[in-house]
């Protein structure tokens, strides 16, 4: 039974996310580039493995679908100067409490040629 004031779906709630955080690779691995890389080499890590596992490449892949969204999430920190020295000196305990939105991206950027 939960403590007063707390739910046993809050707590599950909460496992839950200490389990995901956990399961996180590193941003560098996922797209494959090494941390002293320029941001011009992250991002045409990004794009190369964007075009790869694009849902719209790779329709009825979950596992597609799961790749590009962890690609997309670890370009999400890499390309954001002060997110991306944020990870370098804490690693995820600066995401903490903080959702990491698609939001703040410039897409038009991203994908010039």
């Amino acid at each position: 039974m939960p403590a007063q004031g707390f739910s046993a779906k809050a707590e599950k709630k909460g496992d839950a996310a200490a389990k995901h955080q956990q399961q996180r690779r590193d941003p560098y691995e996922v797209l494959g580039v090494p941390r002293n890389c320029k941001e011009q080499e992250i991002k045409s890590a990004y794009r190369r493995m964007a075009l790869k596992y694009h849902p719209d490449k790779n329709q009825n892949d979950p596992v597609a679908a799961d790749i590009f969204n962890e690609i997309t999430y670890s370009y999400n920190i890499l390309s954001d100067p002060d997110k991306r020295r944020h990870y370098d000196t804490s690693g995820f305990q600066f995401l903490v409490g903080r959702p990491l939105t698609l939001k703040a991206m410039n897409w038009s950027s991203t994908f010039q040629v």
